[in-house]
């Protein structure tokens, strides 16, 4: 699963997985487990715990990387544990800890600018439109890696302003077919995007 925006790592549980098989109550009367795991990048996932219905809340912490944020989330049926012939079921992930807090007078909504990238066409012969948007002012780079991880370029490297949409080309034609990533990296978070050369 992928988000608009990156999933923090605050105090205790920052993920919640939703499961709601037949309303019953506990894990023991409805046997299907999931394995999650977490990942920055969407390449590299790292595994956190096990989960079922009624023990369905994740640490970020768990997977033992030292993370402050995540922005994917993978869920694995456990074969293992479940016993059920269709396996564990994902009714929704939540992400505790973005709800905004703080001064917000009722009634008002306060305006959140959550970080954004994207692409097209996708897939393209090797020339795509990169556009992102950030959710606040600070050094930003907008790199091009294969599956490898292999820097193939580096198309913005500078101070981004908060809101403010960018567009870049890239000029890829020399590049073989194949998947390749957009990596928008903020001093808060890093968001990927994946698009496809295919000549």
């Amino acid at each position: 699963l992928a988000f608009d925006g990156s999933i923090p790592n605050g105090a205790g549980d920052d993920i919640e997985v939703v499961e709601t098989s037949f309303g019953t109550p506990g894990c023991l009367d409805y046997r299907e487990y999931a394995d999650v795991y977490v990942s920055q990048n969407g390449i590299n996932y790292f595994f956190t715990r096990t989960i079922c219905k009624s023990d369905n809340k994740v640490d970020i912490d768990d997977a033992g990387q030292g993370f402050t944020f995540v922005n994917f989330v993978k869920i694995v049926n456990n074969d293992e544990l479940t016993t059920t012939p269709d396996g564990f079921d994902v009714d929704g992930v939540r992400a505790i800890h973005n709800c905004q807090e703080g001064n917000v007078a009722p009634g008002v909504v306060a305006d959140l600018i959550v970080t954004r990238l994207s692409s097209m066409p996708n897939p393209s012969d090797g020339r795509s439109i990169v556009s992102f948007i950030i959710g606040s002012t600070g050094h930003t780079t907008l790199e091009v890696y294969d599956m490898s991880g292999r820097s193939m370029s580096t198309l913005f490297n500078q101070e981004a302003q908060e809101g403010q949409e960018y567009r870049l080309r890239f000029e890829g034609t020399h590049l073989p077919n194949g998947i390749y990533i957009y990596r928008l990296s903020t001093t808060s978070e890093v968001i990927v995007e994946k698009f496809m050369i295919a000549k």
